[in-house]
């Protein structure tokens, strides 16, 4: 394995490596340019990476192999504008006509610190939630008009009046008087609309039940609704024997019908 050994390079106006057989004049200030920088980013960030190298490598001379990596970490440093990074934490730069420009991946000062949000776009978000000044914030204040209320479905405010009430949800919201409450009627079919405590009561149609709002069903409209032994009566299936018959007759049903007859 070769090993690379160095003299102290700090406050030196030359860095060369101990039993260098590099022409000593290449190692002159005005060939390596910002050398101390150079070089203590080379001990610190390359050796590593350079001196622990196989004996059958072909940068097996540690001096040239040195020398290289100096001379290139010099022309970048002189023609990089971002080498090394001049920009604050969490920072990017970009060379723009030879000079670095830093700019924030989130927010903050480029030159100094920026500092990283919780989101950049609003699907980082969860679905109540949208990306604004890049942290997850409700997007329902401000949104709706007065006595309006909001929901959040997927990222989107939805302003809606309350129920007893009208208007524009995006401007106003009014209560409804008495006589609007149940005109046009919110119930459904075969329901009523009532009005109490200024809101509007649905229920069902004597012999109907159901959901007054969505609408209410009879428990038979046809006698095929019913069993064999009961016909349909004002939508509810009833026994036809009940009333059907004359004093001291028997009754019997046959298809949904009574039969009446005298005993033998």
């Amino acid at each position: 394995m070769a090993l690379i050994t160095f003299k102290s390079f700090e406050n030196t106006s030359s860095v060369v490596p101990e039993s260098s057989s590099v022409d000593a004049r290449n190692w002159s200030k005005a060939t390596i340019p910002n050398r101390n920088l150079v070089t203590k980013q080379f001990l610190f960030e390359d050796v590593p990476e350079t001196i622990d190298r196989p004996s059958n490598s072909p940068d097996v001379n540690p001096n040239e192999n040195l020398w290289s990596i100096l001379k290139q970490r010099s022309e970048r440093n002189d023609t990089d504008p971002c080498f090394p990074n001049p920009c604050g934490a969490h920072a990017k730069c970009r060379a723009s006509g030879g000079h670095p420009v830093c700019s924030c991946i989130y927010y903050g000062n480029p030159e100094t610190s920026c500092f990283k949000g919780v989101c950049v776009e609003t699907q980082d978000c969860s679905d109540d939630r949208v990306c604004k000044d890049f942290y997850c914030t409700d997007p329902c204040p401000g949104t709706c008009g007065s006595g309006a209320q909001c929901i959040v479905r997927r990222h989107i405010p939805v302003c809606t009046c309350p129920a007893g009430h009208t208007g524009d949800p995006f401007e106003r919201c009014r209560r409804l008087g008495p006589e609007e409450l149940c005109d046009p009627s919110p119930c459904g079919k075969n329901s009523k609309c009532e009005v109490a405590f200024h809101l509007a009561i649905c229920s069902c149609l004597p012999h109907f039940f159901g959901n007054p709002v969505q609408g209410c069903r009879a428990e038979c409209e046809t006698d095929s609704a019913c069993a064999q032994t009961q016909e349909c009566r004002l939508y509810k299936c009833v026994n036809p024997c009940t009333d059907a018959c004359g004093e001291n007759a028997e009754c019997r049903v046959e298809h949904h019908r009574a039969i009446c007859s005298c005993p033998k």
